[in-house]
């Protein structure tokens, strides 16, 4: 896998959850492949795309009485089943809160990653604030590293809504020679995040950008409809996307950093190196 970030996400469902299926290839390898028979096939299709188990979203401005014939003829045919049971992901016991992987490459990726409560709609939001207020945007905490000069790039923060608990990574790029400088200043980054919480006006700040944030990435039907489709196939509800900026702001000072302090607390760190061991 060339590209280090989808390693990071690969390599930390593999090593935190017990459910073998958070980290597997998406498109399998060799031996699963081979593995998967024509019966198996079927039986998926049959057990999956049943009506209990999907979700359906339609945007549209016909009106109702347009749209009803149509759904009815095209998604009319998909046969009656329930929905299938949610299988948990099953948090690992690890005895040691880092991880190196050797990588013959002229770059370093260093990330911290903490899990996080299940993922209702007031744990999905605060946790969108918090990946926000971290790493999106000029005001955020993670973009004073990219006044560095050369130490870091490619700095960000990820949040994974897996419905059993959450994953929220901050990542960066830097030189082999420079990981663990770089390293010590995430850290340090992410300690006084946790001391010192946030103040009024960078939470008013995070705010804002992750309520534009989250109207531009849902400007088209298409992204619209699969918002929609997530929230509601994942237990938080298709209204959520509807109630989304409403609730955000009503989330107080008190309450965020209440939650960043319980969440960033340094004994959840788990820090992963993926790159050449610093000479």
């Amino acid at each position: 896998m060339d590209d280090p970030t989808s390693l990071m996400r690969l390599t930390l469902a593999r090593t935190l959850f017990v459910n073998s299926a958070y980290g597997a290839a998406r498109f399998g390898n060799e031996t699963s492949l081979a593995e998967i028979g024509k019966k198996d096939i079927q039986a998926f299709f049959r057990s999956h795309y049943v009506a209990g188990n999907m979700t359906a979203v339609v945007i549209s401005d016909l009106d109702a009485d347009i749209i009803k014939p149509i759904l009815a003829r095209h998604l009319g045919v998909i046969p009656a089943g329930p929905r299938l049971p949610f299988t948990p992901a099953g948090l690992r016991r690890l005895q040691d809160q880092r991880l190196t992987l050797e990588r013959q490459a002229a770059q370093a990726h260093v990330s911290l990653s903490v899990l996080l409560p299940e993922a209702t709609a007031d744990n999905f939001l605060m946790a969108a604030l918090l990946e926000t207020w971290l790493g999106k945007g000029i005001g955020s905490r993670l973009w004073s590293l990219r006044s560095r000069g050369d130490l870091a790039y490619g700095l960000n923060a990820e949040l994974q809504p897996n419905r059993e608990a959450m994953l929220l990574s901050v990542y960066l790029q830097t030189d082999n020679r420079r990981s663990p400088q770089a390293l010590k200043e995430l850290m340090q980054l992410m300690q006084t995040a946790h001391d010192t919480g946030s103040d009024e006006a960078e939470l008013a700040a995070a705010k804002a950008y992750a309520r534009a944030d989250f109207w531009r990435e849902n400007e088209t039907r298409e992204h619209r409809a699969a918002t929609l489709a997530f929230l509601e196939g994942s237990g938080l509800s298709y209204r959520l996307a509807g109630d989304f900026s409403e609730r955000l702001e009503k989330i107080s000072l008190e309450e965020f950093n209440r939650a960043l302090r319980a969440w960033l607390a340094p004994e959840r760190w788990f820090i992963l190196l993926i790159g050449q061991p610093a000479e």
